[in-house]
């Protein structure tokens, strides 16, 4: 925290502090590895089925962390790219364990984005609606049958 004496120096001295930096925008932070990027890059251009292979494949090998990595991943993309997902949903094998994993992973982040990082008293009436929206794309199945017993 600058004191009062610090806070001129700090001041007169910021524009050199990025000086020799790349742009924000070209850095990339948690780059995904080699076997995720192009996966990456054909589900932006609209084709779902080299996620399917690459969750099938690295669920075969139990590489139970980048499965899981990679589920994430793909859930965050499909919140700004849906339409690969529907595809998938469409056209994929009926209880396909990596597409039931994806499509739980968006609706957890879609819940989080309607319910926001705020507490739940200032959480407004409108987006707490949207909570069972989210949740409506789920089959049954995918719900689950048993809800937890209190203790």
């Amino acid at each position: 925290m600058p004191t009062l004496f610090t806070l001129p120096r700090m001041l007169r001295h910021l524009p050199a502090t990025g000086e020799g930096l790349p742009p924000d925008a070209a850095v990339e932070l948690d780059a995904p590895d080699a076997l995720l990027r192009p996966v990456l890059d054909t589900v932006r251009a609209g084709e779902w089925r080299p996620a399917a292979a690459l969750l099938a494949e690295v669920r075969s090998s139990r590489d139970w962390y980048r499965r899981g990595l990679y589920t994430e991943v793909l859930a965050a993309l499909a919140l700004q790219h849906t339409g690969w997902l529907g595809d998938w949903s469409a056209c994929g094998s009926p209880g396909d364990p990596d597409l039931a994993l994806v499509r739980a992973d968006l609706a957890i982040s879609q819940a989080w984005e309607i319910r926001t990082a705020a507490r739940a008293r200032p959480c407004l009436a409108r987006a707490v609606r949207g909570f069972p929206h989210a949740a409506q794309g789920l089959d049954r199945g995918d719900r689950g049958r048993r809800r937890p017993q209190p203790r």
